[in-house]
Order: C-alpha cells, then sequence, then structure tokens
C-alpha cells in the first residue's frame, strides 16, 4: 500500500469535513453551478490509487441549464486512449441545494453549494454493466475565480480512502 497516498487520502478527506470555507482575494463571493456549467468548460485531472496507479484525464463538458436542472454531458480521454462519458443532472431544489444524479451512481444525492464551495457524496458503480464494485466519492468542488474551479475527490471503499481525484476546471466561453 502506498503508504503517503493513503495518507493524503486521509487528510484530504478531513479538508473535504471542514466546514470553514476560506476565502480567496480573487475569488467572487458566490458561486452559482448553473452560470458556471452552462456552455463548454474543460477539466485537467489526475487519478491516484493507494496501490500506486496513476491516471491522467481530460474532461470536455457541455453544460445547459433548462426547466430548473443543469445537465452536463463529459466527455473523458485518459493519458492512455481510454475514452468514457458520463452525464450529469443537478436538479435545483433550492438556492444553493441540488439533487444530483448520475447514470452509474447508485441512487440520486444532495449537493450543497455554500459560498465558494459545492460538496456532494455519492456512490457509484466501477462496474455499471453489472451494477458492481461500489465506491464511495467525496467531492468539494471550490471556485477559485470567475473562470477556474478546483476539484478534489476522495474515493473510499469500505469506509478506507483507496483514491484520489484531483482537477482543475476552465471555463471555456
Amino acid at each position: 500500500m502506498n503508504q503517503s497516498l493513503a495518507a493524503g487520502a486521509a487528510a484530504a478527506a478531513t479538508s473535504l469535513n471542514n466546514k470553514e470555507n476560506r476565502k480567496s482575494s480573487d475569488a467572487p463571493e458566490n458561486f452559482i453551478l448553473e452560470d458556471f456549467f452552462s456552455g463548454k468548460t474543460v477539466a485537467h485531472a489526475k487519478f491516484a490509487a493507494i496501490n500506486g496507479v496513476v491516471r491522467k484525464f481530460r474532461i470536455d463538458i457541455t453544460g445547459t441549464w433548462e426547466e430548473n436542472a443543469l445537465k452536463l454531458h463529459e466527455k473523458f480521454e485518459f493519458d492512455d486512449g481510454e475514452t468514457d462519458t458520463k452525464n450529469w443532472v443537478f436538479r435545483k431544489v433550492a438556492d444553493g441545494k441540488y439533487i444530483a444524479n448520475r447514470e452509474d451512481m447508485l441512487k440520486p444525492v444532495e449537493a450543497t453549494l455554500r459560498n465558494r464551495t459545492l460538496k456532494y457524496t455519492y456512490l457509484i458503480y466501477l462496474d455499471s454493466a453489472n451494477q458492481s464494485n461500489v465506491v464511495r466519492f467525496m467531492d468539494r468542488i471550490t471556485m477559485v475565480d470567475d473562470r477556474t474551479l478546483k476539484n478534489t475527490a476522495v474515493i473510499f471503499k469500505f469506509g478506507i480512502p483507496v483514491g484520489l481525484v484531483t482537477g482543475i476546471f476552465r471555463k471555456q466561453d
């Protein structure tokens, strides 16, 4: 087991639960999910697992806001040439509150946006075709400035942190 990655994932999980939102002098006062993701966004990210596996990838995201729902179509391209697509729906239920769902999730979850940070945790099937190999993602997406978001997602298996995804989203429009 990669001790430093496990320690880093545990530290990231602790920081995700930190209720204090630190302010950046460049960040706008409020992060509005549907405003940021409407149109085109590109993310560059890295997945690192406790077994030493590291994968870098790019996500091209197209977002549309209609009927009180933000729909995100994500096209993944991994550094080894593998590709994938995912589709999110964030239905706004109140200011700063969304119900989020994706085709490989076990069930929809509440996503909470407060100040510049969106937090949500969800269960997905890594093998969605067979609905098996369930892991939990604990996501924290923080607005850095009006065109940039930073994402940290800790991945858990049986309550143990097993991986970490870090990424930067940049608004293209």
